[in-house]
This record gives C-alpha cells, structure tokens and sequence, in this order.
C-alpha cells in the first residue's frame, strides 16, 4: 500500500500539466503483476531518470511540493524487499 501511495503522491506533486490526469494500469506478465502510474506531465529528462529512485533526490524546486526527497527511493526499497522491481 506503502509504495501505491507514495506513487500517487509523486504523480500529484509532480504533474506539470495544466489538467493533470493519472492512469494507473496493471497487467499479469507471467507469475509477476506489472502496475504502471502514467500522468499526463512533460515526462522526467532521460538524464535524469537514473537519479529518481535515489535517496534525497530532487529534480525541481524544493518549496514547490516539499518533502524530503525519499518517496521513490522507499518505493525502490520496498518492491526489493518484496522481490520485485
């Protein structure tokens, strides 16, 4: 629940889009469940995109959404822990 919270939280921060939306998608691959959370927003620069599951990481301007930059990196920890990715 953790890591589907904390999903939904980045999306809502981070959606730049004038009406931002959120779809969340989820299929079976095999024995394994794969969920996507796809907002309508410009999207995370490729250079970037490497940095966005690291602790304290923060890619905008901090006093925009606020909180300590662990959202992704605990989503990372959690779906490790739990076997997946």
């Amino acid at each position: 629940v953790q890591v589907f919270i904390n999903l939904i939280s980045n999306a809502r921060k981070y959606c730049d889009a004038e009406r931002p939306e959120l779809t969340i998608k989820v299929r079976r691959k095999g024995s394994r469940i794969e969920v996507d959370f796809i907002d309508n927003g410009s999207g995370i620069a490729k250079k970037s995109q490497s940095l966005i599951f690291e602790k304290f990481a923060r890619l905008t301007d901090t006093s925009r959404a606020g909180g300590a930059g662990l959202g992704l990196a605990i989503c990372r920890e959690i779906m490790a822990n739990l076997g997946g990715s």
